[in-house]
Parts: C-alpha cells; structure tokens; sequence
C-alpha cells in the first residue's frame, strides 16, 4: 500500500511486462493466485497489455528469430561451400534444405500473420495460432533426424 502513490503508469508497465515475461503470460506453474491479483492491480494504472505482448512479439520476430534465420542460412551455405557443391547429390542434404525452406516460408507467414494481428486484421483463431505453433518443432525434429542418419540415406 505505500507504494501505489508512487507507482505510475511507466512503472506499473515495467512491473506488469516483467511479471508476463517471468511467468510465461502467466502460464508457468510458478504463477500463484497472488501473481494474478498483482497484475489485475497493475492494469488498474493504465498498463497497456495489448502494446505490450506487441513489443514483446515485435522484438522477438525481429531481433531473435530473423538474425537466427539469415545466421542459419549463413552457416549453411558456408559448409556446402566448404564441403563441396557436390554435396547436393546427397538425398539428405536435398530434404534438409526443403524442410529449412518451408521453415523459412513458415517464418514469414509468420510476420505476415503478426501483421494482422498488430492491424486488427486477423481472421483466424487462438486454436489455429496453437497448432500452427507446433509446426516449427515438428520441422526441426525431423531435420535433426534426418541429420543424425545421414549414412543410411547415402
């Protein structure tokens, strides 16, 4: 209670963003009854919650996704220098890279589906964004198999 004369919008934005970034949107199982009424009391001095999960979306797209991206595909086209253009005639390497472009595809639609969202344009629904959630893991565990048992494919 002596704190809340001195809590003012950027502060209780500052508290509320470090609250959803430690509890994971309040989905970790650390999240407590009492954590929830702290971020109800937060909103109550004008937290934008909206701008927030925007920021957060915005600068993940952008300084974590896209450079770890373009640094992928750096790195590849590096080793298949080093090791030879031949190294395409291996079927492994052919479905790696298809899988890594349909990644590449996926992380722009992605940007496209996050532009939506920020314009207030978006037609789909929290269940399609939860599955299409899973498409990365699913692309990335197959990658790494198709990897990991490269010499059976020849």
């Amino acid at each position: 209670d002596k704190f809340k004369s001195k809590i003012d919008n950027k502060i209780a934005t500052c508290i509320y963003t470090g609250i959803v970034a430690d509890t994971g949107s309040f989905r970790f199982p650390s999240t407590t009854s009492k954590t929830l009424k702290v971020g109800s009391e937060l909103i109550k001095y004008g937290v934008n919650v909206t701008e927030i999960f925007e920021t957060m979306e915005r600068k993940l797209y952008n300084y974590i996704m896209r450079p770890a991206m373009i640094l992928s595909w750096l790195f590849g086209i590096i080793l298949i220098w080093i090791n030879g253009i031949e190294s395409f005639a291996y079927l492994w390497l052919q479905i790696k890279i298809l899988l890594v472009v349909i990644l590449t595809i996926y992380h722009e639609y992605l940007g496209r589906c996050m532009r939506l969202l920020k314009s207030k344009e978006n037609t789909k629904s929290s269940k399609f964004y939860r599955i299409i959630n899973e498409i990365p893991t699913i692309l990335l565990i197959f990658i790494v198999f198709i990897v990991v048992f490269k010499p059976i494919w020849g």
